[in-house]
């Protein structure tokens, strides 16, 4: 439409109102006037330019380093030609009918191909940092195929100890303090590992990946490293391993002890055996003899006797009926340790069991001159 405007305005004049020649100097020269359209068309323009330089100006103060120096660049250029058109459009060029807009845009290539080789514009281009690197926690950095730094974040140059002018230099100075980290992934391109180095004075941990980046034919432009401070989950896990091998060491302690338990409680069941066995034999070969003596006992109370013999021989007969209780007593208490035994209720003559026990002690007090007598 413009161009059918540009062919037709000597009709209609609502691109150039007026088209003025220049007799007073050597050779053709044409002023032009711009008319309603050509006013409009250039208005916006210029609204287009300056929005265009005014976001431009906001990049460049959002980035940091060599990304500053590329957006202010590219900011700057458009200045030469758009001050010289703004000259010609209110006529305040000294030569009229010569615009020096084109030769502005000679300026305005010298700029450019000075950021081309000085500032790398196009080489490194920025991308959209805030929303996907700056805030992440992960440290980023982006090499190109020539090894140079293309981009780094804030937490990439916090690890490493950095800062922002590092980009557009090799990756060597990146780190520079770290020698042995960038010989040890000098030409990887692809790796997942997790790597020890020092910051400081203190030795920290950091899980790195490597990614190689291609275009959109595969051609490969450089590498993507992601590193993550893992210092803190590395001494948790120290933590826990040392807390392990404690539990482990005391686990080892309990079982021994509970080993030694089980071996005296299986002494001890064998001792228990063994005693109750030894208890059950000794009665038995002490009740045997000694339900003879109360045979014979009987026996000797049945035949006649003095007075006296058969005092004695009574005395002798419940002596051997308490000591065979006595044996029946301790058959009993090895039931009680072995849970076995029964308990009986009967009637009993206090008198007698009194009289009983008497019996046996009177000939021993007696020995000795002493008067043993009881009281009911």
């Amino acid at each position: 439409a413009t161009i059918v405007i540009a062919l037709s305005s000597e009709y209609h004049h609502l691109l150039w109102s007026r088209i003025t020649p220049v007799l007073n100097h050597p050779g053709s020269l044409l002023v032009f006037e711009n008319g309603p359209v050509g006013t409009y068309l250039a208005l916006w323009a210029y609204c287009l330019i300056v929005t265009g330089m005014w976001w431009l100006i906001q990049t460049a103060d959002e980035s940091r380093g060599l990304f500053r120096r590329q957006a202010l660049l590219l900011a700057l250029s458009p200045i030469p030609p758009l001050t010289a058109s703004i000259i010609n459009v209110l006529a305040l060029n000294p030569w009229p009918g010569l615009d020096i807009t084109p030769m502005m845009f000679t300026v305005t290539g010298v700029m450019f191909a000075f950021g081309l080789f000085r500032y790398q514009v196009l080489d490194l281009v920025p991308i959209a940092r805030e929303a996907v690197i700056e805030s992440m926690e992960d440290g980023i950095v982006v090499l190109d195929q020539h090894r140079r730094v293309a981009d780094i974040n804030p937490s990439a140059l916090a690890i490493i100890g950095a800062t922002p002018d590092i980009i557009g230099q090799p990756v060597d100075e990146l780190f520079r303090e770290h020698q042995d980290v960038a010989g040890q992934f000098r030409d990887i391109r692809s790796i997942q590992t997790e790597i020890p180095f020092r910051s400081g004075d203190e030795e920290r941990w950091l899980d790195l990946r490597i990614s190689p980046l291609t275009d959109s034919q595969g051609r490969y432009t450089g590498r993507l490293l992601i590193g993550r401070d893992i210092s803190r989950r590395k001494r948790i896990e120290a933590a826990l391993l040392a807390a392990k091998a404690e539990t482990d060491a005391l686990n080892e302690e309990l079982r021994k002890a509970v080993e030694t338990a089980r071996e005296l409680a299986l002494q001890a069941k064998e001792a228990d055996s063994a005693k109750s066995e030894f208890l059950a034999r000794m009665s038995h070969e002490i009740r045997t003899p000694m339900n003879g003596v109360i045979g014979m006992t009987g026996l000797l109370l049945d035949t006649d006797l003095t007075p006296e013999q058969r005092e004695y021989a009574e005395v002798i007969r419940t002596s051997s009926y308490t000591l065979l209780r006595i044996i029946n007593d301790i058959l009993d208490f090895s039931k009680v340790e072995a849970g076995k035994m029964e308990m009986e209720i009967e009637e009993f003559n206090v008198r007698s069991i009194v009289e009983e026990s008497m019996d046996l002690l009177a000939l021993e007090a007696e020995s000795k001159r002493l008067e043993f007598t009881y009281r009911m």
